[in-house]
C-alpha cells in the first residue's frame, strides 16, 4: 500500500511539472509570434481579429460585450414598448372602470365610430382612425396589409389612394352597433391618439393658417363671423386663438363636429369596445413597428427611412396641395405668392424645414413662373439642408408659440372640452409654455404674406 501511495504521488508530481512546461512554452510560442495579418475569426454574430503585441491572443472580448450591450439595448427598448402598450391599456380600463359607457343612440356618433373603424379581413385587424393622428398614413399600412397594391413602402401609396375603400380594407360604415361589437370580439384592435394641445395646433395649421379654400370658405368663414363681428368670403386669416375658442365652445356643446377637431374619445369609444393597441402620436415610429411585428407584417411593410420617408412625403403632398388649391386661393382674394409662404411656414412649424432658411421666392415674376415640381424641389432642398436639431426644436417652440397666444380661460376650455382624453389616455393637462431661452423663440412662425 505504501508503495502504491509513492508511485501515486510521483505520477501526480509528473503531471504537474508537464502543465506547467507546457503552458510556458505555449506562451513563449505565442509571444515569439510575429505580428500576423487581420484574419477574421467568425464566432455567430461574433466578429474577433487577430491582433499583435505581448498577449498574442483573439481581441474578442470587448467585440462580444459590445454586441451583447447592443442586443440586450434591443431587447430592453422591445420590452420597454411592450410593457407602454401593457400600461396604456390597463390605465384606460381603469379610468373606464370609473366611467359611464357613452350611449350610441345618437345618430351621428355611431355612424361616426363604424365610418372611422377600418378592417383588414385576412390579418383580422381593426383599426380606428382619428384625423390628425396618422391616420393616413396607417390607412396606408391597411392597404399593404390587405394585400393591395405591390409596394411594401406605405409612402409610396399616394395620399388619395389612401382613402380608397376598395383596396386593402373595409369601412364598418352602415354595420349597426351589435355587429361591431361582434366584430371587435373576434378581431385585433388598434387605435392611435394624440395629445389634445398638439392635435389643435396641426388642425388649425393644416386647415386655416395654411392654404384650403374648403376650411378657408365654410368654417373659417364662421369663426370671423362671430370672433371679429364681420362677415368675409373667405377666413384665411384666422389666428389660433380664434379657431381654439371656435372649436372648444363647438365641442362642449356637441359631440357632432367635424372630425378634425372632434376628440379622440368621441371618434372610437374605447369605454364600449376594447382595444389591443393604444398607439400614440408621439411615439409613431416605436409603436408602429411593434404593432407591425405583432400581427406579422415586417417582412411585407418596410421603410427606407422612416423619418426621412415621412418627411419627403409631407413635402410631396404640400406641394401637389398647394397648387391643386391654386382658384380657390385667387377667389379668396389671396396671393399665390402668399399661399406659397404660408405653406413654407407650415412645413417650418411642423420641423420639416429649418426656421433658419428663408423663403426663396422674392418677386411677382418667381412665384407666377414656378411650377409644382419646382416648388417641391425647393422644399426638398430646404429639408436636406436643415438641421436636425434645429427641426427638433423648432416643432416644440412653434407649439409653445402657438400656446403662449392662448388666454387662460381657452386654456381652461380646452381642458374641459378634452377632458376624456387628457384623463384616459394619460396626456397632462398643462400644456407646454416655455422652452429653453434660444433664439427660435425669436423666431416668428406665423408671419403674415410678405407683399408680392
Amino acid at each position: 500500500m505504501r508503495v502504491r501511495g509513492k508511485i501515486v504521488l510521483t505520477v501526480l508530481t509528473l503531471l504537474i511539472m508537464w502543465t506547467v512546461l507546457s503552458k510556458d512554452s505555449l506562451t513563449s510560442t505565442l509571444i515569439s509570434q510575429p505580428t500576423l495579418p487581420s484574419p477574421c475569426l467568425k464566432f455567430g454574430d461574433v466578429t474577433g481579429k487577430v491582433i499583435g503585441g505581448t498577449s498574442g491572443v483573439v481581441n474578442i472580448k470587448e467585440n462580444i460585450n459590445t454586441s451583447s450591450e447592443r442586443s440586450k439595448g434591443s431587447m430592453d427598448q422591445e420590452n420597454d414598448i411592450h410593457r407602454r402598450f401593457i400600461n396604456r391599456k390597463r390605465h384606460l380600463q381603469n379610468v373606464c372602470s370609473k366611467v359611464r359607457e357613452t350611449r350610441v343612440d345618437q345618430r351621428c356618433i355611431r355612424n361616426g365610430v363604424a365610418s372611422n373603424l377600418k378592417y383588414v379581413e385576412n390579418k383580422e385587424m381593426l383599426f380606428c382612425a382619428i384625423e390628425k393622428t396618422g391616420s393616413t398614413f396607417w390607412k396606408r399600412i391597411l392597404h399593404i396589409a390587405g394585400g393591395w397594391r405591390n409596394v411594401s413602402n406605405p409612402t409610396h401609396i399616394g395620399l388619395g389612394e389612401a382613402y380608397t375603400e376598395k383596396g386593402g380594407y373595409r369601412s364598418m360604415k352602415g354595420k349597426n352597433w351589435t355587429n361591431i361589437v361582434e366584430i371587435f370580439s373576434k378581431t385585433r384592435s388598434v387605435i392611435f391618439v394624440r395629445d389634445p394641445y398638439t392635435r389643435l395646433f396641426s388642425g388649425w395649421l393644416d386647415k386655416f393658417y395654411s392654404p384650403n379654400t374648403y376650411f378657408w370658405k365654410s368654417a373659417g368663414k364662421q369663426i370671423v363671423k362671430k370672433e371679429r363681428k364681420t362677415d368675409v368670403k373667405c377666413g384665411y386669416d384666422v389666428t389660433f386663438a380664434e379657431f381654439v375658442n371656435h372649436t372648444v365652445h363647438n365641442v362642449l356643446s356637441t359631440p357632432c363636429i367635424d372630425g378634425h377637431f372632434q376628440s379622440n374619445y368621441l371618434h372610437c369609444l374605447p369605454c364600449n369596445v376594447t382595444f389591443d393597441y393604444i398607439g400614440k402620436y408621439e411615439t409613431i415610429k416605436e409603436d408602429t413597428m411593434h404593432i407591425l411585428e405583432a400581427f406579422k407584417l415586417s417582412e411585407k411593410i418596410k421603410f427606407d427611412d422612416f423619418e426621412k420617408d415621412s418627411a419627403l412625403d409631407a413635402i410631396k403632398d404640400a406641394a401637389g396641395w398647394v397648387f391643386s388649391q391654386k382658384k380657390g386661393v385667387a377667389e379668396c382674394e389671396v396671393s399665390f405668392g402668399c399661399a406659397l409662404f404660408k405653406v413654407w411656414s407650415r412645413l417650418q412649424s411642423r420641423g420639416i424645414i429649418s426656421f433658419k432658411i428663408k423663403f426663396p421666392f422674392k418677386s411677382d415674376e418667381d412665384v407666377r413662373n414656378v411650377t409644382r415640381k419646382q416648388f417641391e424641389s425647393a422644399l426638398k432642398n430646404a429639408y436636406d439642408g436643415s438641421d436636425s436639431e434645429d427641426l427638433q426644436n423648432s416643432r416644440q417652440a412653434a407649439l409653445v408659440q402657438a400656446l403662449g397666444s392662448l388666454p387662460k380661460s381657452s386654456v381652461n376650455l380646452i381642458q374641459q372640452a378634452f377632458d376624456l382624453d387628457f384623463e384616459i389616455f394619460g396626456y397632462d393637462r398643462v400644456p407646454i409654455v416655455s422652452i429653453n431661452p434660444t433664439n427660435f423663440q425669436t423666431f416668428s412662425y406665423f408671419q403674415n404674406c410678405p407683399p408680392f
